[in-house]
């Protein structure tokens, strides 16, 4: 949820920003026919089995799904780095989620430099909307993070903050200098980028 609220305070307030990261987000608009279908599906389903089951019972299927979608390849998703919370609060924050695709959000307003970070193995639910924020995004710059999923800091941490070290020095640099996009710890080739600015 931390980069939809990133998402929402950067259009609002682009001036007290200096740079963005975004990492394993979505876009409130749905990509697609199928993004749409997909989401309302699997969000809808995860709050109707909460209010079942309960939260703390409902963990082992939010762990086993989320591990399906991301094709088992990650290791980081496990019951022990789920929040504790109660139900409620599950269900609410499941909801919060929902009502995103309700928010409008004027993307060309965040004019400073974005780093754009997703797991190379995201769920397509997710990685979808890397694209589409890089294009209406002005400076954004798009990094998949080999070997990771969905909690790619976990998964992969030396690259993701290698990425983020390369990119915070990047936006450090005084403006008369030449404002390259960031590149990928030490240039990884296992680097994706769609950068609009070029």
């Amino acid at each position: 949820m931390g980069g939809t609220i990133a998402q929402v305070y950067a259009s609002r307030y682009p001036n007290r920003l200096s740079g963005l990261v975004l990492a394993d987000t979505f876009t409130p608009a749905f990509v697609n026919r199928r993004d749409r279908i997909e989401w309302t599906m699997l969000v809808n389903t995860l709050i109707l089995f909460l209010r079942l089951v309960g939260y703390n019972r409902a963990k082992g299927l939010m762990l086993w799904s989320g591990r399906k979608l991301e094709g088992d390849n990650t290791t980081s998703l496990r019951v022990e780095v789920f929040p504790d919370m109660d139900t409620a609060a599950a269900v609410n924050a499941l909801q919060a989620v929902t009502s995103f695709h309700k928010v409008d959000i004027d993307f060309a307003s965040i004019t400073v430099p974005t780093l754009i970070l997703y797991g190379e193995h995201e769920s397509p639910v997710i990685s979808r909307h890397a694209p589409p924020l890089a294009a209406e995004i002005p400076n954004a710059t798009v990094q998949e993070v080999p070997n990771a999923g969905h909690a790619s800091p976990w998964d992969n941490p030396g690259f993701f903050n290698g990425a983020l070290e390369d990119f915070l020095a990047q936006i450090a640099r005084s403006p008369g200098e030449e404002n390259e996009p960031p590149v990928g710890p030490s240039g990884s080739a296992s680097q994706v980028e769609w950068n609009r600015s070029s």
